[in-house]
């Protein structure tokens, strides 16, 4: 299993210090949610997590080795990543967009055909969707194909940039629902950005709270609501305990 981790990583874009030396590191195997208000960095830690953002200083480690230009190629076919409202190509059938990259590879047709059948059935996403271009799906079915898309190459790491939070509250509480259910089932070492604690407490495993590109508290989300490790955390939890509480994990 693959291990992530920033070292003391600073990142700034002109004036502004959005990463403020963070040092964080994320289990293999693990769901790891990133929270905190806008503009705290957690989407900035999965820009570096992919080599698509440079830090200014520190180091990030890919599988325990630092994530230098050479190794870029490499890393990301080992990353899937999905974002707010799936980023599908527009001009594609879902089909099209979960095979994409697996047909440029040249994967064998009925290994790739075998691939999409499984992952739609750990999606729960019926088959005749994915004949449908994304304009013609739900908002709840386009993230069904966009984690297909991310999954289609079996990477080792899984990152989400709040991935539902343009869904109404009824899909999205389905779709936590499932992805949930299918996050157990893989163990893969997944990143989830979120604003949200409920959500966070659902998908996690642990719980890492941002502040102005610093870690406030980590740890369960428990540990945050119960054990506030200053005023800020307290403040932050409270805004969204009795959702978090109800939305906490079986097994947290």
């Amino acid at each position: 299993m693959t291990s992530l981790a920033l070292q003391n990583v600073t990142k700034r874009y002109g004036d502004a210090v959005i990463l403020d030396g963070l040092s964080v590191a994320f289990p293999p195997g693990r769901t790891t949610a990133l929270i905190g208000p806008s503009g705290c960095g957690k989407s900035t830690v999965l820009g570096l997590l992919t080599g698509l953002v440079t830090p200014d200083s520190g180091e990030v480690d890919f599988d325990g080795q630092p994530l230098t230009p050479g190794r870029l190629a490499e890393v990301r076919r080992r990353i899937g990543y999905v974002i707010q409202d799936g980023g599908l190509f527009p001009h594609l059938s879902g089909r099209a967009n979960v095979t994409l990259m697996a047909r440029h590879l040249g994967r064998p047709l009925d290994q790739i055909e075998q691939h999409v059948a499984e992952l739609g059935e750990l999606t729960r996403l019926p088959a005749s969707v994915l004949d449908r271009l994304p304009a013609e799906m739900s908002g709840g079915q386009r993230q069904r194909v966009a984690l297909m898309r991310a999954l289609m190459l079996d990477p080792e790491v899984l990152l989400l940039d709040e991935p539902l939070a343009a869904l109404d509250p009824m899909v999205r509480a389905d779709l936590q629902r499932d992805l949930a259910d299918a996050f157990a089932r893989l163990k893969k070492t997944i990143v989830l950005v979120t604003h949200d604690l409920g959500e966070a407490a659902h998908f996690g495993d642990e719980v890492v709270l941002l502040r102005a590109g610093r870690v406030v508290q980590r740890g369960t989300p428990a540990d945050l609501m119960d054990r506030p490790a200053d005023p800020f955390v307290r403040e932050f939890t409270n805004a969204f305990t009795p959702a978090a509480r109800g939305l906490q994990r079986s097994d947290a």
